[in-house]
C-alpha cells in the first residue's frame, strides 16, 4: 500500500504544479504537508496532463524528456494495469513532442 500513497502523493501535487522545474531556485513554494496527501481526482486525464508538460518543457527550455514508453507498456501489463497512469502521461507527453517537433 505505501507505493500507492507515494503514487498519490505525487500526483496530487503535480496536479496542483507544487512541484517546480530543476532549474527554478524557490523550492519554498512546494507544501510538503500531510493535506496533499488525500487523493483527489482532477479532470484531466493523465494524457492531457503529459502532452501539456511536453508543450510546457518546450517553452519553458527547448528540449524535452525521454520517457521509456515501451517500458512503461510492458511494466503495465505485467502489473495488470497498476501502472496504468504512468502510461498515459508518457503516451500524451510523446504525442505532444512529436507534434511540436513535427510542426
Amino acid at each position: 500500500m505505501m507505493l500507492q500513497e507515494i503514487h498519490d502523493f505525487v500526483k496530487n501535487n503535480y496536479e496542483q504544479e507544487n512541484f517546480q522545474t530543476y532549474n527554478e531556485h524557490n523550492w519554498s513554494k512546494t507544501d510538503y504537508s500531510s493535506k496533499n496527501c488525500s487523493y483527489q481526482q482532477n479532470n484531466m486525464a493523465d494524457y492531457q496532463l503529459g502532452y501539456q508538460q511536453a508543450i510546457q518543457d518546450y517553452k519553458t527550455q527547448h528540449e524535452f524528456r525521454h520517457y521509456p514508453e515501451e517500458l512503461a507498456k510492458l511494466i503495465n501489463k505485467l502489473t495488470n494495469g497498476r501502472v496504468s497512469e504512468i502510461s498515459e502521461y508518457i503516451r500524451g507527453y510523446n504525442v505532444g513532442k512529436e507534434e511540436l517537433l513535427y510542426k
